[in-house]
């Protein structure tokens, strides 16, 4: 580990909080055997955590690249990439997986979002998100006992650190390690990690065997590292991933694009591309799909009968995992049922959800998505792919 930041929330924060999350971050690094060196009160040294982050990317390259597991919020990743060499971007792979750490939220008013981040030129890895089999009780209340029921393993655990850790998770007034879900991900490529697999490993120090290669990756439309003639809307709409979409930024045409290259997957495989989309009704969208500017089937249209999700499938071949560059574009027309040209999901104007699985060959691939709308454009959620 060459980086740790805490006590990051640099608006509406709390000084008491702020001592809580130092005595466990700092007791934990203790116990762990970690580098206190490496750790940056962002309250006391944002200076030094900015630096220390653009030092961590500066030293990265193509065989020894940086994974940063970004637990929110963005605001200081964000000021420690911009002030890093632009060259060096390329070998960093940041990991995020929840809507408050990604910098959107009715309870805070954060600086930086993730698209903040995105748009310095890094790589962008969203897993699912860990709070649904890692973290119990209401956000905003203390947990009841029956809520910390799935971790009293931890409570009468032989191992006095993990005793630690349970003493420091009672402190917090709710059983959360949401957060630590990116870290086994990163060690294994498994999205569903949960108290049984954390105390496999804490408690029984069994190691996790690594996924050979996910078999679906998900790509969402906001996390596109371009997007041309679109923006994020953050309408916390529930039926929509992360509650966000991507629209039309005042045009009648748009599109998003990015670079393919997730982490657990497979060198080399074909893959079937899911888009998913919102069928407006009264409106008539006209979509295609290319890769490398090859036509991936035909294209098609929607029904404009305002079913609430429609799915196209499409089979792809020769998508390379090192540079796969994924581009829905030409979504026209600017209004719908549900507003401006909106994207849900995965993918782009007018809203497509994505994922993934690669055909990787050390070359770049580009997808390309296109969608053009009579009368009223239907906002889509996303194209899927399944190896």
């Amino acid at each position: 580990m060459v980086h740790f930041d805490y006590n990051c929330i640099l608006v509406l924060t709390d000084a008491k909080w702020e001592k809580i999350h130092t005595e466990s971050v700092l007791g934990a690094a203790e116990r762990y055997g970690f580098d206190k060196g490496r750790f940056f009160d962002c309250r006391k040294d944002r200076d030094g955590a900015v630096a220390s982050i653009a030092k961590a990317i500066d030293a990265s390259t193509a065989t020894d690249p940086l994974y940063f597991v970004i637990a929110g919020p963005m605001e200081v990743p964000y000021l420690g990439i911009r002030k890093s060499d632009l060259a060096k971007r390329q070998f960093v792979c940041c990991i995020s997986h929840s809507r408050w750490n990604d910098g959107f939220t009715s309870k805070y008013k954060f600086t930086c979002t993730k698209r903040s981040v995105i748009e310095q030129d890094v790589h962008w890895v969203q897993i699912r998100d860990q709070n649904r089999l890692l973290s119990f009780g209401r956000y905003g209340r203390p947990a009841t006992p029956e809520e910390f029921e799935p971790y009293f393993w931890m409570r009468d655990s032989g191992d006095a650190k993990v005793r630690w850790l349970w003493e420091r998770m009672v402190v917090s007034a709710r059983p959360d390690p949401s957060d630590a879900g990116m870290t086994w991900f990163l060690a294994t490529g498994d999205e569903e990690c949960d108290p049984v697999k954390l105390r496999r490993l804490l408690d029984e120090h069994r190691s996790p065997a690594p996924v050979t290669a996910r078999q679906q990756v998900r790509i969402e439309a906001e996390n596109f590292r371009n997007l041309e003639g679109c923006s994020l809307e953050d309408r916390n709409d529930k039926k929509a991933s992360h509650a966000l979409n991507t629209r039309l930024a005042g045009g009648n045409t748009g599109r998003i694009r990015t670079l393919f290259d997730e982490p657990f997957t497979r060198d080399l495989a074909s893959c079937d591309v899911e888009i998913r989309y919102f069928d407006a009704k009264n409106s008539r969208c006209r979509f295609a799909l290319s890769v490398n500017g090859a036509a991936q089937g035909a294209a098609w249209e929607s029904a404009g009968e305002g079913t609430r999700c429609s799915i196209t499938t499409a089979s792809c071949c020769g998508i390379w995992k090192t540079g796969l560059w994924i581009t829905r574009t030409g979504w026209r027309s600017p209004t719908s049922a549900s507003g401006p040209g909106r994207s849900r999901g995965f993918s782009t104007p007018p809203a497509t959800a994505a994922r993934c699985m690669p055909i990787c060959e050390a070359r770049y691939s580009s997808i390309t998505a296109s969608a053009t709308c009579r009368t009223r454009p239907s906002p889509i959620s996303g194209p899927t792919c399944r190896a």
